[in-house]
Order: structure tokens, then C-alpha cells, then sequence
């Protein structure tokens, strides 16, 4: 019997909602290795989960299926990244595990609508059924896919970021890039995210490796309309960035491939921000010590971490944009990728 405790806080803290105790399965993941066996099978509010008998469990967000087949009892779902799960031999437990998981599905979907109905009130429904698949559940999408599906979507970001106070900071990054923004919106399911969750990630590019560049900034407007802290992540390895052997074009197709990644570590986290900056000491002791088995089992947090330049709070403008210049030079003044940015004191 697995530590559900510990399976908690690797899952932070999701509601489960349908779970088959018995089954086979086939994973290929999408490094093309395929890994089979018994298990349990679980469904949660925004993903699957297999729990093998021996070795590591995986959790796929429903967010990133590009298809569900049910057939000669057998479930097969396919990711955008080319993984494939087939989950089979449930017994009586195939027919509701089925229909437990399109309903879980179905319900994520209605949160998604409803979410993107009450952002862009006047987009018409043809809109936003364009937009439900590309921003599942938190996904970001860039501003010329965003403007194709809804043309006036920017003005009322820009309404939600001033009511925020957060407009002149967004312009701000803006201002330091050629790239496009990405934009997301996620409803939470517990604590600190139970309201809407709107987030931006804003590459900052330049070709001349002496000015800001070489980093993507994360900026977020919690459900209290408030906003705490920008979150900065590198794009290049550093040793490589400093050369000055690469173009912005280089480098915005670089950004692209990175914030997938951003984006695929905020999914497994569920939007949490203290695993991200927190120093691994502290991840072992006291409400912490919640983080710490993600920390130890999550790849993509990992990954997330291994990128994480340091984070800016928003104290007031004029020290947010001194901290924020502070930050990306510090960025691109040192070869070494291990290294964070703290502000002095």
C-alpha cells in the first residue's frame, strides 16, 4: 500500500475521483521507451494516473491528450508529445472507469468554457471552441494564435493587468523583446489557487549577448487580482549564450521550446510557485516539506528548477524595474548555469 500522503503531496493535493485497483497497462513514453506491467489506475480532477506494482507512478493532465479510445476493452490515450497509454485487463471496472474518466474529462473542459466565456465575453462561440483546445487547463498559446481566434483579446488582458496594477510591468517586458507573449488562464482547485489564475510568459531576446536578454519572464494574476512576484527563467545554457554566436530569430525559436517546457512543469505542480524558487534545505523541513517529494519524483520540476534564474517582487514600480534590470544583467554577466540571482540587501 502506497504512503497516500506522500502520493498527496507528489499530486498537490488533488481531489481523486474514479480509481481501478487492478489493471494492465503499456506506457510509450516519448523518449520511444515502452514500459508495461500491473497496477493500479487512478483518475484526478485534471489528469490520469498509473501506479505501477514496482517502479516510478506517471500522471498525464488531461490538458495534454490529443485523443481517448475505448475499445475491446482496452483505453488508449495519446499525448501531444507522442507518449501512448493503453490501460487494459480492469475486468467489471473497464465500462465505469470509462465513463468516469470522459466525465472527468468533460468536466475539465465545461471549467475551460466557462473560464474563457467569462475572459472574453463578446468572443463568439466559434471563438471560443477555437481556443478551449489550445488553452486547456493552463496551456499558453502565443499572441498571433490568440488574435486569430479572437481579435480583441489583448485589450482585455490589458483591462484584467490594469486592474491589477500589473500593466505598466507587462509593457515593460514587452518592451525588452522581438518574441511574441504567451497567455494562459487556469481555474485553481485548492488553496492559494481557487479563483481564476491568468499568466503570462514573455521571452526576452536580444543579439547582442552584453544587453537583457537570454530569459523568459513568468508574470501571473492570481484570483485576488493581485500580483507578487516575476519569475525569470533562462532560454540558452550560459557558457554558450555569452559567446554572442546566435541571432534573436535563434533565440525566439529557442524561447518557443523552453516555455513548452515551463509550461508542462506548471501543469504537473499544479501552478504552485514555492516549489519553483525554494531553496532544496528548505524543502525538507516544516509546511515545505510538502514540495519535497515532487521535487524528488517530477523530471519537468526538475527541469524547472535547473532554468529558474530568480524571481522579482512586485514592491513598488521603480524598485520592481531596477530589481527586474538587475536580475537579466546578472543573466548574461556569468557563464555558469548553477548559478541564481538574489537581490542584495
Amino acid at each position: 500500500m502506497r504512503n497516500e500522503t506522500l502520493l498527496s503531496d507528489l499530486l498537490m493535493n488533488e481531489t481523486l475521483c474514479f480509481t481501478c485497483p487492478e489493471a494492465e497497462y503499456n506506457y510509450l513514453n516519448e523518449t520511444g521507451v515502452v514500459h508495461e506491467g500491473h497496477g493500479e489506475a487512478r483518475i484526478y480532477q485534471t489528469g490520469i494516473v498509473v501506479m505501477p506494482e514496482s517502479g516510478e507512478l506517471f500522471r498525464i493532465p488531461f490538458a495534454e491528450f490529443t485523443g481517448v479510445t475505448a475499445e475491446d476493452y482496452r483505453i488508449t490515450i495519446k499525448t501531444e508529445y507522442r507518449e501512448e497509454v493503453v490501460i487494459h485487463q480492469m475486468g467489471r471496472i473497464y465500462d465505469p472507469f470509462n465513463k468516469a474518466l470522459a466525465a472527468a474529462i468533460d468536466q475539465l473542459s465545461a471549467k475551460v468554457r466557462g473560464l474563457l466565456e467569462e475572459l472574453f465575453p463578446k468572443a463568439s462561440p466559434v471563438g471560443i471552441r477555437s481556443l478551449m483546445p489550445l488553452m486547456k487547463d493552463g496551456k499558453t498559446i502565443n499572441q498571433s494564435q490568440l488574435n486569430k481566434a479572437f481579435p480583441g483579446w489583448w485589450q482585455i488582458l490589458e483591462n484584467r493587468l490594469e486592474a491589477a496594477g500589473l500593466k505598466d510591468s507587462i509593457h515593460y517586458l514587452l518592451s525588452l523583446t522581438k518574441g511574441q507573449p504567451y497567455a494562459g488562464v487556469k481555474r485553481g482547485l485548492m488553496g492559494e489557487l481557487t479563483g481564476e489564475y491568468l499568466w503570462f510568459l514573455i521571452p526576452i531576446c536580444s543579439d547582442d549577448p552584453r544587453l537583457p536578454g537570454n530569459a523568459i519572464a513568468m508574470e501571473a494574476v492570481t484570483g485576488d487580482g493581485s500580483g507578487k512576484a516575476t519569475y525569470f527563467f533562462r532560454i540558452k545554457p550560459r557558457h554558450i549564450y555569452v559567446r554572442g554566436l546566435h541571432s534573436n530569430e535563434e533565440i525566439i525559436e529557442d524561447s518557443g521550446i523552453i516555455i513548452k517546457e515551463i509550461n508542462r512543469a506548471m501543469l504537473a505542480i499544479n501552478f504552485r510557485r514555492e516549489p519553483i524558487y525554494l531553496p532544496e534545505n528548505q524543502l525538507k523541513e516544516g509546511v515545505n516539506l510538502r514540495y519535497k517529494t515532487a521535487f524528488q519524483k517530477l523530471s519537468s520540476l526538475q527541469r524547472l528548477r535547473e532554468l529558474f534564474i530568480g524571481r522579482v517582487i512586485h514592491s513598488n514600480p521603480e524598485q520592481w524595474q531596477k530589481d527586474v534590470l538587475d536580475l537579466l544583467k546578472f543573466n548574461v554577466s556569468t557563464a555558469s548555469d548553477e548559478e541564481k540571482w538574489h537581490k542584495e540587501k
